[in-house]
């Protein structure tokens, strides 16, 4: 049902979003003296790790949730978030130069970071089920339209087949 003219209208909004989302960072800091490598480590790290999950769940785990496999579903997306906050954590130590200890304010407790990590990690996965809940109501009304299309056909040519008495 998705035309070739549909899909590329697809990718190109995905390509769009992407990019906007990869831009807006650099773009609020411009003013500044910003440092490269803290905008990177920051924002378009972060950016990379949510883009794998989307795409993920878009394209492979999504269907496991109309399925039998909603558990698999919920399973492999808390291992996979996961292993990216994990990961996550180690670039960010090997990028990010040491705090001296005692200094500077207080920060929050490593689980609540851990926490507010996973719950943003959650966001892409609920724009991938969104979007592919979108898409399958638009197919089932595409599909009942046709339905009623082809109902109505029939209904026509068995009147003029009242009419028309052989």
């Amino acid at each position: 049902m998705i035309t070739l003219k549909n899909k590329k209208l697809e990718v190109s909004i995905h390509l769009l979003i992407w990019l906007v989302l990869f831009f807006l960072p650099a773009a609020f800091s411009l003013g500044s003296d910003g440092n490269w490598l803290e905008l990177f480590k920051h924002f378009w790290l972060q950016l990379m790790f949510l883009a794998i999950i989307f795409y993920i769940n878009y394209f492979v785990l999504i269907n496991w949730l109309y399925t039998d496999k909603k558990l698999y579903f919920i399973f492999t997306n808390i291992i996979l978030i996961i292993a990216l906050i994990i990961l996550k954590q180690q670039i960010f130590s090997l990028i990010e130069t040491p705090r001296p200890k005692g200094g500077g304010g207080r920060r929050p407790p490593e689980g609540f970071i851990y926490f507010m990590d996973f719950m943003i990690y959650m966001i892409p996965v609920a724009f991938a089920i969104a979007i592919n809940s979108g898409q399958k109501m638009k197919q089932a009304e595409e599909i009942k339209r046709e339905a009623d299309n082809i109902k109505l056909k029939s209904e026509l040519q068995h009147l003029k087949y009242q009419l028309q008495p052989h």
